[in-house]
């Protein structure tokens, strides 16, 4: 229902056949999707599964119903704001909240075999404040200057590590 997620349905429904599940909280706002309404009530090609990332079983029985060949994961509390004045919320769900992810996908692989393609969605925010003239790329160190983009550094280095440890 974010920004990203909404553009992403909008390209998934353009570019592929695929049908697309949505995992969003019961609370969030769906502006983003209401061009999408008649597909959502009609349940073409767009499913909504209700539940938090925060919510480990409505998240592991979301991963085990649709059962998805890709996976983009961008749930986070993405306010760098925010983050200042919520700093274990957003620890908690951007950190615990990808590890439980990963950890349903981790359990089904090693249950049935299921190997979806998983992208972890990052952020700019892991360099920090970037310097005038200094180009940022993959190999720029990270800087952690808000728990938001402390967060995301997590984040990052717990995907890398399901993705070797695990393949996933």
């Amino acid at each position: 229902t974010g920004m990203v997620g909404s553009h992403l349905v909008d390209f998934l429904i353009e570019n592929t056949d695929w049908e697309i599940y949505g995992f969003l909280r019961w609370q969030d706002r769906l502006d983003n999707l209401e061009h999408h309404f008649d597909r959502i009530n009609n349940k073409d090609r767009i499913n909504l599964i209700y539940g938090d990332l925060n919510d480990l079983p409505s998240l592991q029985k979301a991963v085990k119903d649709s059962n998805p060949d890709y996976v983009f994961h961008l749930a986070a509390q993405s306010y760098p704001r925010t983050s200042f004045d919520a700093p274990l919320e957003t620890l908690q769900t951007n950190i615990i909240g990808t590890a439980s992810l990963l950890e349903s996908i981790k359990v089904l692989k090693d249950e049935d075999g299921y190997d979806p393609v998983v992208h972890i969605c990052s952020s700019s925010e892991v360099y920090g404040r970037a310097k005038p003239g200094v180009e940022l790329n993959e190999d720029t160190q990270f800087h952690g200057a808000s728990p938001y983009s402390i967060s995301k550094i997590g984040t990052d280095f717990l995907s890398q590590f399901y993705g070797e440890a695990y393949s996933i």
